[in-house]
């Protein structure tokens, strides 16, 4: 149920809900990333490097490039536990919150020696004794673990999953209103 009441009748859009007051979408971030961080603490977790959109999007808020078909694993996001920073895959800052600043961006590059070595230049990444992941392909594993040659790699969705299934009043406003939307049309 949403947290504030409101007439039923009126037609409510995804956009009308970013563009108004109901949902402060910089204080559902924080809470988000604050879930995240408790999470990879309770879990071990020094570092969660994430490829998947979905979970791009929950940890940062950062809109993604539409794309089409399956996409192999690439380090989209990356969250070191002992700065609390998330730092994002991206060349240009549209579309990327306020919150996570230029230096926290790493460029793309269709070479993975060089994605890496920018990865690589997260600070508290090389440090890290274990690094949790969403998704992996042969060679993105072997070039993650060259990054923290010390550090266990392992499966990072259980974190994401607990940290996604209690929802936050804002989270909760944001589902009526989609499925208000949905049913509209």
């Amino acid at each position: 149920m949403s947290p504030v009441a409101r007439d039923s009748g009126v037609r409510v859009g995804v956009m009308a809900l970013e563009d108004s007051c109901r949902v402060d979408f910089a204080a559902l971030r924080a809470e988000r990333r604050a879930k995240v961080l408790s999470g990879m603490d309770v879990s071990g977790l020094d570092a969660l490097i994430l490829g998947g959109a979905g979970n791009v999007h929950y940890v940062c808020g950062a809109r993604l490039l539409g794309r089409a078909g399956v996409l192999p694993f690439a380090p989209v996001c990356v969250v070191v536990r002992s700065t609390g920073r998330v730092h994002l895959l991206s060349t240009w800052d549209e579309g990327v919150p306020p919150e996570i600043e230029r230096e926290d961006l790493y460029p793309l590059s269709w070479n993975p020696a060089n994605l890496m070595a920018s990865v690589a230049s997260i600070p508290g990444l090389r440090e890290a004794r274990r690094i949790g992941t969403d998704g992996l392909t042969a060679s993105s594993g072997a070039m993650i673990a060259s990054l923290a040659p010390s550090a266990e790699l392992v499966d990072g969705g259980a974190v994401l999953e607990a940290c996604r299934r209690v929802k936050t009043d804002a989270e909760i406003t944001c589902l009526v209103v989609a499925r208000r939307f949905r049913s509209q049309h």
